[in-house]
């Protein structure tokens, strides 16, 4: 009778370990925007975990957009970048070859991961392309398609908002200012802004 209820208790913790597993694979990820404040922090973090695209690409709504359609739902779905070329412009070391237009960093709390995942958004390409290019931890790559699953979904579901950002273009040695009121976007070029100043 012992051994029966033994094996009746077992069958229950399992049943019970694998439905929470379960459940767990089908709870989407919550994406979480690191702030300016901790920027430190994330940086330190995300020197343990090796980056890769892979598992980020694929056939998705937003590859066919233009970057400043995917900047305008990023805005109103996630607010002001984590940085930007002004931002960019403060730091040591930096270089105008580094250039980008904005750069958004994530933290993925995903059920089925230990710990936070680190997501990238960045534009290379400033406002002259299609799609965004995407970074996130390489040992976390089997979670990547849920993840951007639900990062589309996200975008998909902002309202496009109004923002304003300047970019350099290093090949014409070029710099312009791009604003947007969610729905229209203006790109022009412009002299270099008198308060970014450069190292």
């Amino acid at each position: 009778m012992r051994d029966f209820k033994k094996v009746i208790l077992s069958i229950f913790v399992i049943g019970i370990f694998l439905s929470s597993s379960a459940m767990a694979q089908f709870e989407e990820p919550e994406i979480m925007k690191v702030e300016n404040e901790d920027v430190a922090d994330y940086e330190a973090k995300i020197r343990s975990f090796n980056l890769t695209g892979q598992g980020l690409y694929g056939q998705t709504t937003i590859d066919g957009m233009s970057s400043l359609e995917i900047r305008a739902l990023l805005q109103g779905a996630f607010g002001d970048p984590t940085k930007n070329l002004e931002s960019l412009t403060k730091e040591k070391n930096f270089r105008l070859a580094k250039a980008i237009q904005f750069e958004y960093w994530f933290f993925v709390d995903d059920p089925i991961a230990d710990e936070p995942v680190p997501l990238l958004v960045l534009d290379f390409t400033g406002p002259f392309g299609n799609g965004v290019t995407f970074g996130a931890a390489s040992k976390y790559v089997d979670l990547m398609p849920q993840i951007m699953r639900t990062f589309e979904k996200a975008l998909l579901e902002a309202e496009p908002a109004e923002f304003s950002d300047y970019y350099f273009e290093e090949q014409r040695m070029k710099w312009y200012l791009i604003e947007s009121d969610g729905k229209n976007h203006e790109v022009k070029p412009i002299k270099q802004p008198s308060h970014i100043k450069l190292n």
